[in-house]
C-alpha cells in the first residue's frame, strides 16, 4: 500500500492529543505531535455526562484570510466552547494530509442490537430508530442514528447494530471544522480501534476477544468475533474511594454477548498503560487478560508525553487504522447519513480548483472573440454580396436588377437559356440510354412494328423497320414529333415490303441546320 499522511486527533481528554503520521501499518513515522487545551469545549459536551443546554446561539469566529502566521497561538476558543480547530490548524502551518479522524469520548455513545426482517439501508434508516425508541427509556431524536447489518440469522431475520451519538455535537463539530476548510473523514470512539489491534497482529491477537480502552472518565469496550466488531459499550470510572463494579458488569456483558452470538470470547486485552487499569481486578474476570501498551502495538513509533501518565498512543493507533485497507471503515463511524463523508466530491473540488482561473480566462477570451467573429463574418458576407452584384451586372449589363435579387435574376436567365437550347434541339440534353428508353416507350403501342436497326448518333437517330401499312408508318412519325426531343422528323417509306409489309426509314434530327 502506498504510504499516506494521516492527521489523527484524540479528543477523549480535555487536552487534545494531535499527531500527524506518515506510512502504513506498523511502519509509520510521527511527523508532528502536540497537545492542545480544549477544556471549555470538552466540559461543555462531556464533563457533566449529559447533553448541554444550547439555547443561546453559538458565537463563531470568521475564518482567517489565510492560514499560518507567526506569534503565540491561543490555547483555546473560549468564546463559545467550540472545538479549537483554528488553534489546531495554526500549529500545522504548511502541512498537508490525505485523511483525518477525530476520536471522540465514548460515554455519549450508545450501541443496540436489533433483530429485524430486512437489511436494506433505506429500510433500516426508516425503521431502526423506531425499534431503538421502543428499547430506550429516553427519546432518540437528539441522537444521530445509524443502523448496519452484522450477520444473517435466518432467511428472514438479520442481526442489526444500531449506533447512536448526540447529533447536535456532531453537527456543531463538523460545522466548526468546515468553517476552517477542514473536514475529518472519520468521527469515531476508541472502541472502533479494536479491529485495528487485531488487524496489525492477526497471528497474535485472538480473533474473538474483548478490548478495553481507557479514557478520561470512562472505559470504552468492544467485542470482536472472527475479527469483526459486533458490539461495544462504555463503563464509567470511579473515585479511588468507591467500589469499582466494572469487573462484574464486564463479566455480565461477556455472558450476554456470547449467548447472543453463540460464539465464545477467548481473551480480554487492555490497551494502553497498565497504570490506567489499576482499579481492575483482572483475576476475577471470566476470561484471561493481558495489557498491550501502545509501544507493544506500534514499537517503531514515538509517543509524546503530554502529561503524567498521558501519552499520544491512542491518536497514533487511530492514524494507523485509517491507513489499513481492511480496517479503514471503522465501526462505529458517525460520518453516515446526513453527515456522510464524500471524498469523491472533495477530490473533484480539489481537482477543479486549480482549473477555475484558467477556465474563467478562457471563457473571457471566447466572449471577447464572439463579437469579433460576428463583425468579421458580416464583413465577409457584405464583400461577397458586393462581388456577386458586380459580377451579375457585368454579365447582364442591359438588365436592371434590384439589390438583393441578383441570384433570382441569374436563375431566370439560366431558365430562359435552357428553354432556348431545347427549342434549338441541342444534342447532349439526353443520354443515349435514356433516348433508347424513350423510343421504346413511344413505339410499344405499335404491335405490327418490327425494327431492323436503331442507330443513335450525336446529331441524329435513324430507325429502320417494317409495319403493317403506310398508315401505321405515318402514326409512328407523328409519335416521334411529340415533345421537344427532336427538332425534325422525316419519314421515307421507300415502297412496299414482302407479304404486305410496309418498309420505312425514320430520320430523327437533334441538331437542325446540320447536314
Amino acid at each position: 500500500m502506498e504510504a499516506e499522511s494521516i492527521l489523527s486527533i484524540d479528543a477523549t481528554h480535555p487536552v487534545l492529543q494531535v499527531v500527524l503520521t506518515q506510512g502504513t501499518g506498523t511502519d509509520i513515522v510521527v511527523q508532528e505531535e502536540f497537545a492542545l487545551e480544549a477544556s471549555t469545549w470538552w466540559q461543555r459536551w462531556f464533563g457533566s455526562g449529559t447533553l448541554p443546554d444550547n439555547s443561546r446561539e453559538n458565537q463563531e469566529e470568521a475564518p482567517p484570510s489565510e492560514q499560518g502566521g507567526g506569534g503565540e497561538v491561543q490555547e483555546e476558543d473560549r468564546e463559545g466552547g467550540l472545538f479549537p480547530i483554528k488553534q489546531l490548524l495554526l500549529r500545522l502551518p504548511g502541512k498537508a494530509w490525505d485523511e483525518s479522524l477525530i476520536i471522540l469520548p465514548p460515554h455519549q455513545a450508545i450501541n443496540l442490537s436489533l433483530k429485524l426482517p430486512f437489511s436494506h439501508r433505506s429500510s433500516l434508516n426508516r425503521i431502526a430508530p423506531l425499534e431503538a425508541q421502543d428499547r430506550l427509556p429516553f427519546p432518540v431524536s437528539p441522537f444521530h442514528c445509524h443502523a448496519r447489518p452484522v450477520r444473517k440469522l435466518s432467511s428472514e431475520l438479520f442481526d442489526v447494530q444500531m449506533d447512536l451519538y448526540p447529533e447536535e455535537l456532531i453537527s456543531e463539530l463538523l460545522r466548526t471544522c468546515k468553517q476552517w476548510k477542514f473536514e475529518p473523514s472519520i468521527l469515531t470512539i476508541p472502541a472502533a480501534l479494536a479491529e485495528t489491534c487485531h488487524g496489525l497482529y492477526p497471528k497474535y491477537v485472538a480473533q474473538s476477544a474483548l478490548f478495553v480502552f481507557s479514557g478520561e472518565t470512562h472505559y470504552s469496550i468492544a467485542a470482536l468475533v472472527e475479527g469483526q466488531s459486533v458490539a461495544y459499550f462504555t463503563l464509567p470510572k470511579t473515585e479511588p474511594s468507591a467500589d469499582f463494579v466494572g469487573k462484574s458488569l464486564l463479566n455480565s456483558w461477556i455472558a450476554s454477548v456470547e449467548e447472543r452470538l453463540e460464539h465464545p470470547l477467548e481473551r480480554i486485552y487492555f490497551i494502553g498503560e497498565e497504570m490506567n487499569f489499576q482499579e481492575w481486578n483482572r483475576e476475577q474476570l471470566m476470561r484471561p487478560s493481558e495489557v498491550l501498551s501502545y509501544e507493544d502495538i506500534l514499537p517503531t513509533s514515538s509517543f509524546l508525553h503530554l502529561e503524567d501518565n498521558f501519552r499520544s498512543g491512542l491518536a497514533t493507533l487511530g492514524a494507523t487504522a485509517v491507513t489499513k485497507e481492511e480496517t479503514a471503515t471503522l465501526t462505529p463511524n458517525y460520518r453516515t447519513g446526513r453527515y456522510l463523508f464524500r471524498p469523491e466530491l472533495r477530490n473533484l473540488a480539489e481537482g477543479i480548483g486549480p482549473l477555475i482561473k484558467p477556465a474563467i480566462l478562457l471563457i473571457l477570451v471566447f466572449a471577447a472573440l464572439i463579437p469579433l467573429q460576428y463583425f468579421a463574418r458580416e464583413q465577409r458576407i457584405a464583400s461577397l454580396h458586393d462581388g456577386l452584384r458586380a459580377a451579375v451586372r457585368q454579365a447582364f449589363p442591359d438588365t436592371v436588377i434590384p439589390e438583393g435579387r441578383e441570384l433570382f435574376a441569374v436563375r431566370q436567365k439560366l431558365s430562359q437559356s435552357q428553354e432556348t437550347l431545347q427549342q434549338l434541339g441541342t444534342g447532349g440534353k439526353i443520354s443515349p440510354d435514356k433516348e433508347l428508353a424513350l423510343l421504346l416507350d413511344r413505339l410499344k403501342k405499335f404491335k405490327s412494328l418490327k425494327l431492323r436497326r436503331v442507330n443513335i448518333l450525336r446529331e441524329k437517330t435513324v430507325l429502320e423497320g417494317t409495319t403493317a401499312s403506310y398508315t401505321d408508318a405515318e402514326q409512328i412519325e407523328g409519335a416521334m414529333k411529340k415533345g421537344r426531343v427532336y427538332c425534325d422528323v422525316s419519314l421515307d417509306t421507300g415502297g412496299g415490303g414482302r407479304m404486305g409489309q410496309q418498309n420505312f426509314d425514320l430520320l430523327l434530327k437533334k441538331e437542325c441546320g446540320l447536314s
